[in-house]
C-alpha cells in the first residue's frame, strides 16, 4: 500500500490531515471526479429549483402589490379569473358604478396572444384593453411611460397602443411606430412605459372600444376591477356586490390565498426534485467514502498504532467528506447559477419577466444542505474508523 502517512515530522495536524485526505482521495481520481461531479448536479439542482421558486413567489407578489383595486368582478371567479376570456357582459360594470364603498368600477378585457420572432421562439404577451379615460394607471398604479405617454381620454376609438417594455423590445418598436398587434388592424404606438419587473411588461395596452371592435365582442369584457374608496373594507364592499352584480366578485385576499395554494404546489414540487438529486449525491458521497475507509484502514491503523488518537482517524474521513461537497458544491453553485442566468434569459424570451431569482436565502438554504450533506455522508466511515481495532485494521491492510 502507498504510504501516506505525515511527510515531515514538524508538519501541523490540521495540515497533515489534509494532506493525507487529498492523497487519499486521488488514490482514486475518476472516482472522486465522479463523486464532485454527482454533488455538482445536487447543488445546481437545489439553486436552481430554490431559485425558481423565490422567483416565483417574488413575481406573484410583485404582481399582487402593483395592482390598485382590491376587488375584481369575473365570469366564475377561482383560478380562471387570473385571466379570465372576454365573457361577461359589460353591463356588470355599470351595476357595480356608484354602489356604497365603490369609487371605481373599471372594465378590462384580458387575451393571451403570441407573437413569432426570427429566432423561432413565441413571445407570450397579454393584451390589456382598458377605457381610454380611466388610463392603465387607474389600475396599475407605479406604470410610468419611459418614452411617449399613457392613454387619454381622446384617444378612445383610436388604433393606437400603448407597449410594456418587453413586448417593445420584442417588436423593436419605439414611439411613433405602426404596430400590428392587434390582429391585421395596424396600431401607432403612443408610448413604451417603464420596465416594472411584473406581467405588466408584457401587456399591450389599448383603448376598450378599439379592442372590442377589432376582436367581435360586443359589450363584451374579461372582468371588472373595482377600487373601494377611502374608509371601506374591501370584504364588506365586496359582501354587498355580491348580492347585486351578474358575476363572482373576489377580493385580493382571494387572489393571494389562490397564489399561495399554486405557489406551494410549485414548491412541493421543486422540494421533491430537489430532494432527490440530494439523496443521489448522499449516496454516491457515502459509498466513495466507504470504499476509501476500507482502502486505508491499514494506513490509519498504523497512525493509530503510532499515537494518532481514534477522534482524529476518524476526524481524517470527516475532511474527505468535506473536501467532496465543498469541491461538488463549489462547481454546482457556479453551474446553478449559470443555470438561473439561462432560465431567466429564456422566460425573458418568451414571458418578458424572469422566472428565477438567487437570493441570500436562497444561497443560505444552499449553504446548510451542503454542510448536512458534508457531515451525514462522512459520518458512517468515521464511525468505523473511530471504532475499529488496530490489530484487526492491520491484518485486512
Amino acid at each position: 500500500m502507498k504510504n501516506t502517512v505525515l511527510s515531515a515530522p514538524n508538519t501541523r495536524l490540521p495540515a497533515a490531515l489534509l494532506l493525507l485526505s487529498w492523497r487519499g482521495l486521488f488514490l482514486r481520481p475518476v472516482r472522486t471526479v465522479l463523486t464532485i461531479a454527482s454533488v455538482a448536479v445536487a447543488m445546481a439542482s437545489l439553486v436552481l429549483f430554490l431559485s425558481l421558486g423565490a422567483g416565483l413567489r417574488q413575481l406573484v407578489s410583485s404582481q399582487t402589490n402593483s395592482i390598485r383595486a382590491q376587488l375584481q368582478i369575473s365570469r366564475t371567479g377561482g383560478l380562471p379569473s387570473l385571466l379570465p376570456t372576454p365573457e361577461l357582459p359589460q353591463a356588470v360594470a355599470h351595476q357595480a358604478e356608484g354602489r356604497p364603498g365603490v369609487r371605481h368600477a373599471t372594465p378590462i378585457v384580458l387575451q393571451s396572444r403570441t407573437l413569432g420572432n426570427t429566432a423561432g421562439i413565441e413571445f407570450r404577451y397579454t393584451l390589456y384593453a382598458i377605457p381610454a379615460d380611466a388610463g392603465f394607471e387607474r389600475v396599475y398604479p407605479y406604470a410610468r411611460a419611459a418614452t411617449g405617454r399613457t392613454l387619454r381620454a381622446t384617444d378612445a376609438g383610436q388604433d393606437v397602443v400603448v407597449l410594456g417594455s418587453a413586448v417593445a423590445r420584442q417588436v423593436q418598436a419605439r414611439v411613433g411606430d405602426q404596430v400590428t398587434l392587434l390582429g391585421t388592424r395596424p396600431l401607432r404606438v403612443l408610448g413604451i412605459l417603464d420596465g416594472t419587473e411584473t406581467l405588466a411588461d408584457a401587456f399591450v395596452i389599448v383603448p376598450l372600444d378599439t379592442a372590442q371592435r377589432a376582436l367581435g365582442l360586443t359589450a363584451l369584457i374579461s372582468l371588472v376591477a373595482v377600487e373601494t374608496a377611502p374608509g371601506w373594507e374591501p370584504e364588506e364592499v365586496a359582501a354587498s356586490l355580491r348580492d347585486r352584480v351578474d358575476g363572482a366578485v373576489q377580493s385580493q385576499v382571494e387572489f393571494r390565498q389562490v397564489s399561495a395554494r399554486l405557489l406551494r404546489a410549485s414548491d412541493a414540487t421543486q422540494f421533491g426534485l430537489a430532494l432527490t438529486a440530494l439523496v443521489v449525491g448522499l449516496i454516491s458521497v457515502t459509498t466513495t467514502l466507504s470504499m476509501v475507509a476500507h482502502e486505508r484502514r491499514g494506513e490509519l491503523a498504523v497512525l493509530r498504532a503510532l499515537g494518532l488518537r481514534p477522534k482524529t482517524a476518524a476526524l481524517a474521513l470527516l475532511l474527505d467528506s468535506a473536501l467532496l461537497t465543498l469541491a461538488g458544491g463549489l462547481v454546482g453553485s457556479v453551474a446553478g447559477g449559470l443555470l438561473v442566468q439561462g432560465l431567466n434569459a429564456v422566460t425573458n424570451e418568451v414571458l418578458g419577466v424572469g422566472a428565477a431569482h438567487t437570493t441570500g436565502t436562497v444561497l443560505g438554504q444552499c449553504v446548510v444542505v451542503l454542510v448536512v450533506l458534508a457531515v451525514t455522508a462522512g459520518l458512517p466511515a468515521a464511525w468505523g474508523a473511530a471504532r475499529g481495532r488496530i490489530g484487526d485494521d492491520l491484518r485486512s491492510g
